[in-house]
């Protein structure tokens, strides 16, 4: 399951909401992960600039699996923040880092690929 969105703000919006809702108690965490991810690829990438997104979900019985795949153009790898206290940037992959079971980073000939894990409820 999976599609490609423009990286417009609307079109994000609906991607968390239709990708990952489901049955399981965990769908929340993994929705607001889901935003977390789609919202940094047009932030730090071409894919704001008219660029694309596109989202890969996986299930088995144990885990769901989303990736997020960015249009390319960003200098940096996607990374945790440092962040102080009164920041109000930089939080969003340590949310991520919290509620997933486990995320990473998978570097493409154009862009990045950043992943993340929830086992099933």
């Amino acid at each position: 399951m999976g599609g490609v969105v423009g990286g417009h703000p609307v079109e994000l919006g609906v991607v968390g909401r239709r990708e990952v809702h489901g049955r399981d108690p965990r769908a929340a965490d993994a929705s607001l992960c889901l935003s977390e991810l789609v919202t940094n690829a047009p932030r730090y990438t071409e894919s704001g600039k008219d660029g694309q997104i596109r989202v890969e979900v996986t299930r088995s019985n144990e885990l769901v699996r989303v990736e997020v795949i960015d249009g390319g153009g960003s200098k940096t790898v996607p990374r945790l923040a440092t962040v102080d206290e009164m920041d109000v940037c930089g939080r969003g992959l340590r949310i991520v880092a919290f509620l997933a079971a486990d995320w990473g980073v998978i570097e493409r000939d154009e862009g990045h690929a950043v992943w993340f894990e929830m086992r099933a409820g």
